[in-house]
């Protein structure tokens, strides 16, 4: 195990203190055949691929050109090397992390070397073997490999210890970190946009939420820096820019005029430049709904569209969906609870204390927590017509035998139709088909599942 905070690396180009098996390569052999055109003062030479001894299932792998060049490393589980890094940047030393392997697993890699019309050398084929997890990770156990994606799986792992996970289509754990500081409550885990950093979205002790802060992460674990974001609590995300926008709990503008000890959420936007905005309030725009001694809101789920540039907030206590236009702050549409603008189409009954939902083409797909009088949990997605605002249940899923999860839960929906349920406090994960066939399951002993992001670790740049 090891603590939240490190030393940052050094930027010079020193050969690395393996802890593990080093893989070592001299200059290729010129001998070999080439294509015409393939210019020999970009052969990667000086070699080297180790082990991160942090995060054992990473390679990091370093080479030389005689010339400024660019490249990449294609690498896999197989000689077929299926994976490849990003291009590095232009010059004489070069460095990159394998990410996405398992542990105890072979890993095939080879260096190109490439110009703007394509490769200009390749380095010989060449393995190296990843470590074996901590013992102290949890234990996952999948049931077949899922069929609807092939990215990874992000997100935090509750027990006694938080831990940031990455899982592959196996359920097997190909990145992790081991958070060890006391009392933090680590909302949300999600690869940063440049894909170089993991980002943990931390949320203040309850009653202290000025204390929340995003922690940032290398992927080697050598680095890390913090932004604070006070207020933060339930949610938080990162946009393409390196906004970060949070859920906000604040206090009325005017005490006076609103019920004693109350709160409501807001969407706040903390810039890189240490700027604030508030891009929505509750209190401007659903006062009328203000209780006393409580967040009579209590939004507990962010998300935004990048093509729209707008956030939808789930408000839990509202038992409402808001969508929000991020550059005006304007409502465009409230699903839900009593300030709901949607007709409801015949058979529609209203979700209850959700959390996560996905905003689809043709509506939303919502984890539905319900409640100890329903007695169980379930996902619905639901028809949204937003010119004639009306809303018409499609589908919906409830487990077999049922599960009742009243804390967290989060929905993805697929591009093939099929569902992934996270029965966050259950510690389980299902890909479900549209017939409602389990295609896939991901279970845990060692704690609870939070919000889980998808992501892809290159850009294919």
């Amino acid at each position: 195990m090891f603590l939240l905070f490190w030393m940052a690396c050094t930027s010079d180009f020193s050969p690395p203190v393996w802890d593990g098996d080093i893989v070592t390569h001299g200059v290729q052999d010129s001998t070999v055949p080439q294509d015409t055109g393939w210019d020999s003062e970009t052969v990667p030479t000086a070699i080297q691929a180790g082990i991160v001894d942090e995060v054992v299932t990473v390679v990091r792998v370093r080479w030389e050109t005689a010339t400024e060049s660019r490249g990449r490393v294609l690498f896999g589980e197989s000689a077929s090397m299926d994976r490849q890094t990003d291009l590095t940047g232009m010059g004489r030393e070069h460095e990159v992390l394998l990410l996405g392997m398992p542990a105890d697993t072979q890993v095939f890699f080879q260096v190109v070397t490439e110009d703007d019309n394509g490769p200009t050398w390749l380095s010989p084929v060449d393995t190296i073997t990843t470590g074996s997890l901590p013992e102290y990770l949890p234990v996952l156990t999948a049931k077949g490999t899922a069929p609807s994606w092939n990215d990874f799986l992000v997100g935090p792992v509750h027990n006694r210890v938080d831990y940031a996970l990455m899982i592959d289509n196996q359920g097997r754990i190909v990145w992790y970190d081991d958070l060890l500081t006391s009392g933090i409550r680590l909302m949300r885990v999600s690869l940063s946009w440049d894909r170089r950093e993991m980002l943990y979205f931390i949320a203040g002790p309850r009653g202290e939420l000025e204390t929340g802060y995003v922690t940032r992460v290398s992927l080697d674990l050598s680095e890390t820096s913090q932004v604070s974001t006070p207020g933060v609590h339930h949610d938080m995300i990162e946009l393409p820019d390196g906004t970060f926008a949070a859920i906000v709990a604040m206090e009325p503008g005017d005490l006076d005029a609103a019920p004693e000890n109350s709160l409501a959420d807001a969407i706040v936007e903390f810039s890189p430049d240490g700027s604030t905005r508030a891009v929505w309030n509750a209190w401007d725009q659903m006062a009328d709904q203000a209780q006393s001694n409580s967040n009579w809101a209590l939004a507990n789920a962010l998300d935004h569209d990048p093509v729209a540039d707008a956030y939808t907030v789930s408000m839990k206590e509202m038992a409402s969906i808001v969508h929000i236009d991020r550059g005006s702050g304007e409502t465009r549409w409230i699903l839900g609870g009593e300030l709901n603008q949607f007709e409801s189409m015949e058979g529609f009954e209203p979700v209850l204390l959700q959390h996560q939902f996905d905003l689809t083409e043709e509506g939303i797909v919502i984890f539905d927590n319900g409640s100890s009088e329903r007695g169980y949990s379930q996902v619905v997605e639901l028809a949204l017509d937003l010119e004639a605002m009306t809303v018409d249940p499609v589908w919906n899923y409830v487990r077999d035998p049922s599960l009742l999860t009243l804390t967290k839960g989060d929905v993805h929906r697929f591009d093939d139709g099929s569902t992934q349920v996270v029965w966050s406090g259950k510690g389980e994960i299902q890909d479900v088909t549209e017939l409602g066939e389990v295609s896939w399951q991901l279970n845990t002993d060692g704690g609870d599942f939070v919000f889980i992001d998808h992501a892809e670790l290159y850009r294919g740049e």
